[in-house]
């Protein structure tokens, strides 16, 4: 098994091509790792958890924490729908108890 969880964000509103394109490449550079999907529309992949509160910046912490409460592993990795993530991107790992931003 991983050390790593990926936690997948969408707001469900990219074309829904690109979706599926997104979702083929992130399961490729993902590999083994466990990925955890908060969506507004229910994907049939991942460990999925709808979001039902509204909608915005401020709550998009509040997903985030909600996915690393369900990992179960040592680190935590964010991916979101608009950006496409190498597999690199998922091999960093920071010292422990340390917060990492790929600015990229």
């Amino acid at each position: 098994m991983s050390d790593l969880t990926i936690i997948f964000l969408t707001a469900n509103k990219v074309p829904k091509q690109w979706a599926q394109f997104h979702k083929e490449k992130l399961l490729e550079a993902a590999g083994s790792s466990p990925i955890i999907t908060i969506s507004r529309e229910p994907l049939d992949w991942g460990t999925n958890v709808l979001q039902t509160e509204p909608y915005g910046i401020s709550n998009v912490y509040v997903q985030m924490l909600k996915g690393a409460k369900m990992a179960k592993t040592e680190y935590i990795a964010v991916a979101e729908d608009d950006t496409l993530y190498p597999k690199e991107h998922f091999t960093f790992r920071p010292p422990l108890d340390t917060f990492a931003y790929n600015q990229n």
